[in-house]
């Protein structure tokens, strides 16, 4: 009696337990394997993600450099009342503006920013294609510029707001 108790609780060491421990072994490798493609994946992710916020960083400074030196060059061709070179650095000031659009001809900027900037624009073109070249003054174009400039710089920042306190609401 006493023997065959002892027999059946020993260990077996027989193929069946050989078996268990290679499975063990290859569920283990498995898993570790699985955590490293997790953590590896998980940091290229992250990479790449900061990656992307610095290009759209250094994209968004390059189109507000260019916004400035477009109304720079806008303010001096309409300070010193030069209607060719207004008509041309507009186009420039208003493709550098941060709308959908693109502009190709000054109508398509009085259509776009209402009919006070119609009427300059209206004017701009008298003086160049009619019989009073030369006496535009572009003081008045200027300061719509500045201000749908300044207008499009807060509704741009109130966008940004908005969709931020969407995210988080209180």
């Amino acid at each position: 009696g006493r023997n065959n108790t002892a027999a059946a609780l020993t260990p077996q060491t027989g193929q069946g337990s050989l078996f268990w421990v290679w499975l063990s072994l290859a569920l283990a490798i498995g898993w570790i394997g699985t955590v490293l493609i997790w953590w590896y994946r998980r940091r290229q992710l992250i990479a790449a993600n900061q990656t992307e916020s610095e290009r759209l960083k250094a994209d968004r400074i390059k189109k507000i450099a260019r916004h400035k030196a477009a109304l720079k060059q806008l303010s001096q061709s309409c300070t010193s009342n030069h209607a060719r070179d207004t008509r041309d650095n507009l186009l420039l000031w208003a493709n550098s503006l941060d709308t959908d659009q693109s502009f190709d001809n000054l109508n398509q900027l009085g259509r776009s920013f209402g009919n006070e900037f119609q009427a300059q624009i209206n004017e701009l073109n008298q003086s160049l294609y009619g019989a009073q070249e030369g006496a535009w003054q572009g003081n008045d174009l200027l300061r719509s510029c500045e201000s749908i400039s300044a207008y499009m710089k807060t509704s741009r920042s109130t966008d940004n707001d908005s969709s931020l306190s969407a995210l988080n609401p209180q």
